[in-house]
């Protein structure tokens, strides 16, 4: 999928792809269109993101990336990591997040998507035991 960018009130919006995703990403600060984002994966007019943002595993989730960020960035006290705007123009609207939200959004929205993140870890980890099998392997051979 090729960038496109439009521009509303000096804030360029580019709409991309995060791991095959149409995204919408603001320029400011690289938060990305989660609302937009739930209803390509669900195919649905409505994401429902309230209903995350109040379920447990959310909150639970969201305290701990918190507790991560400020530890990044002490001199920070408190920083919320999304937020609604209806300012925008129409399709521009709704909730964005944090980059490192996406991917837990993204998983919530969409079993398939949950499942396809999982295909890519186990490969990851399955090239990552081949890797260390074959360093091991290699390291006997040198001691020997």
């Amino acid at each position: 999928m090729q960038s496109t960018v439009r521009n509303y009130n000096e804030i360029n919006f580019k709409t991309t792809t995060y791991n095959g995703i149409a995204i919408i990403v603001r320029s400011t600060d690289e938060w990305v269109n989660a609302s937009k984002m739930v209803m390509t994966l669900t195919k649905n007019d409505k994401s429902r993101l309230d209903e995350l943002f109040k379920s447990v595993n959310w909150i639970k989730y969201y305290n701990y990336f918190k507790q991560q960020q400020q530890k990044l960035t002490p001199e920070i006290t408190e920083v919320t990591f999304y937020e609604e705007n209806n300012t925008y123009p129409k399709n521009l609207r709704g909730y964005y997040v944090h980059p490192k939200l996406v991917n837990y959004t993204a998983i919530w929205a969409s079993p398939q998507y949950a499942s396809d993140v999982g295909e890519i870890m186990d490969s990851i980890n399955k090239n990552s035991l081949a890797q260390h099998i074959t360093f091991e392997k290699n390291a006997r051979r040198t001691i020997d």
